[in-house]
């Protein structure tokens, strides 16, 4: 594994870009994944973008003795439905709006867009379940869990529920939960959340703790605008 200074990235990254993506003018990004498969580098496979990054390590990698572990479904329809559940809720645990809000107004719109894709989430996982398990297909951990994992952390570790002695406002992913009685997705965070391997790869809790410090004092200076 190699870090890439993404406000500095090497020319040697920039090249090996273009070999993952063709197409002329596009900014280097990461992540990207170079396989090579001998000791020939002509056959190595380079690749960009996490989904797809995800998606092939988990097909070239898979065990066929043991398929219980497979992070994508045997069916050719589980496999669809993880890829439109990917589609259709992979990033309703966005939050940077609501850290970029100008003002409470903005934030309350960009919360409810929060809550209502955490609706739909709910609503998903509660029309696909397969048994009585926490995750998208039931007690198995799949490349779903696996490819929201990282958005889900940072969302839990940075929003924090607005409370004042006469004001509450529910911010949190758990406690948005809670009040809308979104029981399916409840299960689904805290289970995801309690992974082991989704614990050994949290984000370090500094960063964390001054992303979560930098919006409590944006909010308080919302709300100390509002009042005014």
């Amino acid at each position: 594994m190699v870090h890439i200074d993404k406000l500095v990235k090497p020319q040697s990254f920039r090249e090996l870009y273009q070999h993952a993506n063709p197409l002329p003018g596009r900014s280097a990004k990461v992540p990207l994944l170079e396989l090579v498969e001998d000791e020939h580098e002509d056959n190595s496979i380079v690749l960009c973008e996490s989904l797809i990054i995800s998606e092939f390590v988990a097909e070239h990698f898979v065990n066929p003795s043991n398929t219980d572990i497979a992070l994508l479904p045997l069916a050719a329809k589980d496999r669809a439905m993880l890829r439109l559940f990917l589609e259709l809720c992979g990033s309703n645990f966005a939050y940077l709006r609501l850290l970029r809000a100008k003002n409470m107004q903005e934030f309350e719109q960009e919360r409810i867009k929060l809550e209502d894709g955490l609706v739909e989430m709910d609503t998903f996982l509660s029309s696909s379940r397969l048994d009585s398990g926490p995750f998208l297909f039931g007690d198995q951990f799949s490349l779903a869990e696996c490819n929201i994992a990282p958005f889900l952390q940072r969302c839990c570790a940075i929003l924090q529920d607005l409370t004042e002695p006469d004001y509450y406002l529910p911010v949190h992913p758990l406690s948005i939960c809670a009040n809308r009685r979104l029981v399916y997705l409840e299960k689904w965070i805290r289970a995801v959340l309690e992974r082991p391997s989704v614990e050994n790869t949290r984000p370090p809790d500094a960063e964390m703790s001054k992303k979560r410090l930098q919006l409590q004092k944006r909010l308080a200076r919302l709300r100390q605008q509002e009042n005014e």
